[in-house]
């Protein structure tokens, strides 16, 4: 009775196993059940290993000759365990992988309509640790053909369709462009798939920079740039934020590129498909035109020729006189001589104080850096001077930092009189100071006026003693400035004047004169 009652409950949990399987599909196949065709109603259990028995449940099962796994792991009758009309017994193979059952007869192909899945548990034991995008690693282990996808640094996930090879002991997988240096994250299979994680990084090569040649160069000339694994370069980015995309030949070890229109002197960046770029230790030196003195100052439209001397001013096109209602532009056809040091030209008769724009023989614009000054009538007298062709009135020159050069005598651009101060800044918050000669000078006073002349459009600061910073937008060309001093923090005790640079972008050259105060 014992025995009995263990055969009937053991019967009773295989009929549950099988019931959902079975009930589902019975009233699909009881034609072929009675046409005494091959039917597959379940299998089971569920939850088993590889190596371990399933079983195999349906009708006129006898005719099985053999069941074939994914992917193409084919059981034959010989080595069931046990056949019969109603079921199929054998142990699971060890190269067997998720996917349709397929049972072979004579009459054709019987396939499961379910999917077959185990509980298989994957081990990665190696790992490719350095390659570059676009080569193979290998990952070895045990059950790996189970991996159903590889997720790289960047997030890249490759499907196991895309591996270019897989086993039960080894993945070959190539790494994707996007990839860069990380952990590699392999998302298995199965009744439980799982996400593993490999103990070490894989590390992504890199391309490398070893030469830039030549280092200085005109825009549009070609350069050469010399490194490894270059062949993954995809664009360039230069000073000015100018990309060039289209090389004249590229290899592994070699690129050759023309420097486009716009790029300034700076480190090249070099970018990949991947998100990591990289930026060469070595700046591109741009040649463009640059002036440095314009004489005479000031000069009279229609009657007198201006000089312009200066750098690489042979690869000017043009000109433009930017100061006038209507920019006058004199083409180089114009010109009375050119040569790399020196331009001269006929100062036109509708000329006006203000910079000059230079475009170069590429096509570049940019402003030349020196500035046109026409007679005009000498502008109103101070009520208190700090400064006219010199320090007055007992102030004084400190020693200011971030500077290159504080040069009170310069002569290249005066708005009055024959000096004015010239200043260099070579830091972002550098500062000229001028020492007061006692701390109540600005008693009595409204305003603090000076000029001053930038190439370009400039950020600027004024500020009393350490107080609160005044700050200042001025346009290319000379400007008058006026600040009230009611509103600059410590008036009432003045200790110094400082003129501060507020651009990030150095080294800055500007131009101070006729500073003084107003009643």
């Amino acid at each position: 009775m014992k025995k009995e009652r263990i055969l009937k409950s053991l019967l009773s949990a295989w009929v549950m196993m099988f019931l959902v399987i079975a009930v589902t599909s019975c009233d699909d196949d009881d034609d072929d059940i009675n046409s005494g065709q091959v039917v597959l109603l379940s299998f089971g259990p569920s939850g088993v290993h590889l190596g371990d028995e399933i079983v195999f449940v349906g009708e006129n099962l006898s005719k099985v000759s053999a069941v074939v796994f994914q992917p193409g792991v084919e059981v034959s009758k010989s080595a069931f365990t046990s056949a019969t009309d109603e079921r199929i017994k054998l142990v699971i193979p060890q190269s067997a992988e998720t996917g349709k059952v397929v049972l072979k007869t004579a009459d054709g192909d019987v396939e499961s309509k379910t999917v077959f899945s185990l509980e298989v548990p994957v081990v990665i034991s190696a790992v490719t640790d350095e390659a570059k995008p676009g080569t193979d690693i290998t990952i070895t282990g045990e059950f790996v053909n189970w991996i159903e996808s590889i997720t790289f640094p960047s997030d890249v996930t490759i499907p196991k369709v895309n591996f270019v090879s897989r086993s039960q002991t080894e993945v070959v997988v190539t790494v994707p462009l996007e990839a860069e240096t990380g952990f590699l994250i392999f998302n298995t299979g199965g009744t439980e798939p799982l996400a593993i994680g490999y103990e070490d990084p894989l590390t992504v090569t890199l391309p490398a920079v070893l030469t830039l040649n030549p280092l200085s160069v005109q825009q549009t000339e070609n350069i050469t740039i010399s490194g490894t694994d270059l062949d993954l370069i995809t664009e360039i980015t230069f000073g000015g934020d100018v990309t060039s995309s289209e090389f004249v030949s590229q290899s592994e070890n070699e690129i050759v590129l023309s420097v486009p229109v716009g790029a300034l002197t700076g480190a090249l960046t070099l970018h990949q498909v991947s998100p990591v770029s990289i930026t060469t230790s070595d700046e591109l030196s741009i040649v463009l035109p640059k002036g440095t003195n314009l004489a005479p100052k000031p000069a009279i439209p229609g009657t007198d020729n201006i000089t312009i001397t200066g750098t690489n001013l042979d690869l000017v096109s043009e000109l433009t006189l930017v100061g006038a209602t209507d920019p006058i532009v004199v083409p180089v056809d114009q010109f009375v001589s050119i040569s790399a040091t020196e331009i001269v030209l006929d100062l036109p008769e509708t000329a006006a104080n203000g910079p000059i724009v230079y475009k170069s023989i590429h096509g570049y614009s940019s402003n030349l850096g020196v500035s046109v000054l026409i007679p005009t009538p000498g502008p109103a007298p101070l009520d208190y001077y700090i400064y006219d062709d010199g320090l007055l009135n007992g102030w004084s020159k400190w020693n200011g930092w971030g500077t290159d050069e504080q040069d009170f005598a310069s002569t290249e651009e005066v708005f009055d009189g024959t000096q004015a101060i010239k200043i260099i800044y070579n830091d972002q918050w550098g500062a000229v100071q001028v020492g007061a000669p006692s701390t109540d000078v600005f008693s009595g006073y409204s305003t603090l006026s000076f000029r001053i002349f930038v190439p370009e459009a400039q950020d600027f600061i004024i500020q009393l003693n350490e107080d609160g910073d005044n700050y200042l937008s001025v346009p290319a060309g000379w400007s008058e400035v006026e600040i009230a001093i009611a509103d600059m923090a410590g008036n009432d005790n003045v200790a110094e004047l400082r003129f501060k640079n507020n651009n990030a972008n150095t080294p800055v050259t500007l131009y101070i004169d006729y500073i003084g105060l107003k009643l």
